[in-house]
């Protein structure tokens, strides 16, 4: 009898301590989940669906939120803590939700480490009005949250630790043991091939924990000087018994082409003609397979740091995009950097904004001399999502060959196929496209397939303009992942979904050689072909590609070249990043003629886009664009030794100012001389 009043005594003290606590935290977190999942789902009927197909999932993240709470078991200001982590979660739903409807990614920790890089170009996002908004309602949330802290009410209740500490311990064994049997089931994943895809997948409480604690490569057990020395050693041995190939310095062409992949692999899908005729014929002529790639249906940059610097994007964190965390403030070993060494020019094309991924930052970082965009093209045709078309690319690539006389790599990245994918018909359809799920995919697919039939129009235009221009090339074709259209590795006849094709196009007679690959692996195996051996990661993939250890040595060397100390390359960091300029040819400024009205000035020269703007005696003024060749400045007048240069600006802002050009004076006949020749 004794002994039950005792247990009835603990649970009394236990209902009255701590289970309020524990309803209210249970209480915040699934109210949290709800308001987070419908921000990222943007629709309260499309949550509803997920709450019936991920019932699992979102109990599991109602714990997660459930442990955010925890402080409030161990102090008296509880209150306080309730409104202050539900603050928190509410920033990052909302947040979530607003930067989905701006962009193909969601919020991530990564984000938040790049804040500085986002506040320049809000703008580009928001109206005024609504950042004033913004500003006020963060604002007023610090100063409530401070006046919480300040004045809200203290719990008069006494702390009992040990019942607090044993059911803070069961939700940590309920967490914990939830997690293990998640990912041991296949029902979370640690790894997130598309980070878009993850949170509708997992929750959003889930993936933004994972990206916050989930970052950059691991430290291995193994790493030391003496480690990767050995490597190294082991490397320059299996190099020194290969067959030597007479090296050849070609030059070298990567076309990275938005959402390509052979959608006839599709099983059921009827399609009126082949979509991409010419990309076949150049794959059964010239090497050609699968390339493996490291994320699906967006993630693009993920690919070209895959393909650029032959390092594998696994052993980074789950969602990372190293684009927007290590390449920020550090340099890696890339091709652009082992031809650097060959005597190679390196450039850059990109028919989307210089700052999309951080490009205009980046690229600096992996060895790029040049970057043209379309704020440097002259545009003539967009799709009807509003991406600028590939064809306009051949101008660009001819214009860098011809920028040099030495040889040249240029990395090319298209944009024609990007996603959404129209849910009607679309006029201009050239193909026809039938058996999917629905209708609607019907016009989805149909969109997708005459995009891509546009794109292979492209590559045989480029393909011959390359061809009369008589120089050793060798181009590389591959798709950069496949599109956003809900495609399973079982919805196809042959490959995955993380597969997309390749083909190596040259003109010097190179030996046919089909494979598969990682696409880490292609730009060496291109090196290989040309018998170009410098750079630790091109020499390790051309070595060691059968190795038992391939995978574990090669997260070795790339944590040493990111994040060690470059043991590899004797101690100490090997490159600087380049002095790269926006596009390979000047925009040239000739004459200033006022018309007889003189309501109108017009400007003439070579190479103005919608992105260059006027300035005249060190003022922009409201000049018009008008084509390549000319500029309107209406009301506008120039009087004789005014200046007057022009600057293209970036379309985000982010960097404000690509190129400028240098300071011409204005002359009494309309003529526009440099200034340094008038002061000489």
């Amino acid at each position: 009898m004794g002994n039950k009043k005792k247990i009835n005594s603990i649970i009394d003290r236990i209902k009255a301590g701590v289970l309020p606590d524990i309803v209210m935290c249970g209480i915040l977190a699934v109210v949290l989940e709800v308001i987070l999942e419908i921000c990222d789902w943007r629709s309260v009927s499309l949550f509803l669906v997920f709450l019936e197909n991920k019932t699992w999932i979102f109990c599991y993240n109602c714990v997660i939120l459930f442990l955010t709470f925890v402080p409030v078991f161990f102090i008296k200001r509880k209150v306080f803590v309730y409104i202050f982590m539900s603050s928190i979660w509410l920033v990052i739903g909302i947040t979530n939700g607003i930067m989905l409807g701006y962009r193909n990614t969601p919020f991530s920790a990564v984000d938040i480490a790049l804040l500085k890089s986002v506040l320049p170009i809000i703008s580009n996002y928001l109206t005024p009005l609504q950042i004033c908004l913004v500003g006020i309602l963060l604002i007023g949330l610090i100063v409530l949250l401070v006046c919480l802290f300040l004045y809200c009410p203290i719990s008069e209740k006494r702390i009992t630790m040990p019942r607090r500490i044993l059911c803070l311990a069961g939700m940590l064994l309920l967490f914990v043991c939830s997690t293990k049997y998640g990912i041991e089931h296949g029902i979370l994943e640690d790894k997130f091939s598309n980070i878009r895809l993850a949170y509708r997948d997992y929750g959003t409480p889930y993936c933004f924990v994972v990206t916050l604690f989930d970052n950059g490569i691991d430290r291995p057990i193994n790493y030391s000087v003496n480690r990767v020395n050995r490597l190294m050693d082991q490397i320059d041995k299996k190099q020194d018994e290969l067959e030597k190939e007479e090296q050849q310095t070609p030059n070298i062409i990567f076309v990275q082409l938005e959402s390509f992949f052979d959608v006839t692999r599709m099983k059921n899908l009827n399609f009126s003609e082949d979509p991409i005729p010419f990309f076949r014929q150049m794959m059964e002529k010239y090497s050609s397979g699968f390339v493996s790639m490291p994320t699906y249906g967006a993630g693009t940059v993920n690919t070209e740091f895959e393909i650029m610097t032959g390092m594998n994007k696994d052993f980074f964190g789950a969602g990372e995009y190293p684009f927007k965390s290590i390449l920020q403030e550090h340099t890696s070993e890339s091709i652009c950097y082992v031809l650097k060494e060959e005597g190679y020019r390196t450039h850059a094309i990109h028919n989307n904004n210089a700052s999309f991924y951080d490009r205009d930052y980046v690229y600096a970082n992996l060895g790029f001399d040049t970057f043209t965009t379309m704020e440097m093209m002259t545009i003539t045709e967009m799709t009807e999502t509003n991406w600028v078309k590939d064809k306009i690319l051949t101008k660009y690539i001819g214009q860098a060959l011809d920028s040099t006389e030495t040889q040249d790599f240029i990395y090319t990245v298209s944009v024609q196929g990007h996603g959404d994918y129209p849910e009607e018909p679309v006029a201009s359809n050239r193909i026809r496209v039938t058996g999917s799920k629905s209708e609607n995919f019907d016009y989805q697919y149909s969109y997708y397939a005459s995009q891509l039939n546009e794109m292979d129009e492209f590559l045989k235009e480029l393909i011959d303009s390359l061809e009369k221009r008589k120089e050793d090339t060798v181009l590389v074709v591959f798709g950069d992942h496949l599109p956003s259209l809900e495609i399973e590795t079982e919805d196809m006849s042959r490959g995955t979904k993380f597969e997309t094709e390749y083909f190596i196009w040259n003109n010097m007679g190179l030996e046919k050689n089909d494979e598969n690959l990682q696409a880490y692996q292609l730009y060496s195996k291109v090196l290989t072909s040309l018998g170009i051996h410098t750079g630790v990661m091109n020499r390790y993939h051309q070595t060691s590609r059968e190795s038992f250890s391939y995978q574990d040595n090669m997260k070795l060397l790339q944590y040493d070249l990111l994040y060690g100390s470059n043991y590899s390359y004797g101690y100490g960091g090997r490159f600087q990043p380049t002095d790269m300029v926006f596009g390979v040819k000047d925009i040239i400024i000739g004459t200033a003629n006022l018309t007889p009205d003189q309501e109108k000035l017009y400007i003439t020269g070579d190479g103005f886009t919608p992105y260059t703007d006027l300035y005249v005696n060190g003022k922009k003024v409201e000049a018009e664009f008008m084509g390549r060749l000319l500029m309107r400045w209406k009301g506008g007048t120039l009087e004789a030794g005014d200046e007057v240069y022009i600057v293209q600006r970036s379309k985000t802002d982010q960097r404000p100012v690509l190129w400028k050009s240098p300071v011409y004076v204005y002359q009494k006949n309309g003529d526009l001389v440099l200034k340094e020749s008038v002061e000489e």
